[in-house]
């Protein structure tokens, strides 16, 4: 019950936020290197979609996590692509899988930086 409250939660502050935004929120910065010391993390998101925890409609993520490539685990698609889009980029469900201890608004400031609004 309570982790269907905290995904109530979440789905409810995301779908606020998408209604006050027209862009992608600034994120602080991210280090690749700390995440790639966990190596591949495909098959803990894959084990999230499976269990139902992950945050999000999973759509066909779930079979594009069958691979060893530790890049694919968050940036789904980009081997199959010229450039980077909102589709190659990272999804917070994704995020949210590892980094599960939150507490809005006040855990948003540890990864979404302030705006200057």
């Amino acid at each position: 019950m309570a982790h269907l409250v905290q995904r109530l939660i979440l789905f409810g502050i995301a779908a606020w936020a998408l209604g006050q935004q027209a862009e992608i929120p600034k994120l602080k910065p991210f280090s690749h290197k700390t995440h790639l010391k966990l190596g591949n993390i495909a098959p803990v998101i894959a084990a999230a979609i499976d269990k139902g925890t992950y945050l999000s409609p999973p759509g066909d993520l779930r079979s594009r996590l069958n691979t060893n490539n530790p890049c694919l685990a968050c940036h789904h698609g980009i081997d199959n692509s010229d450039g980077t889009s909102k589709s190659t980029f990272l999804a917070m469900a994704d995020c949210l899988v590892c980094h599960n201890k939150v507490d809005p608004p006040i855990s948003c400031g540890f990864c979404h930086a302030r705006s200057s609004t």
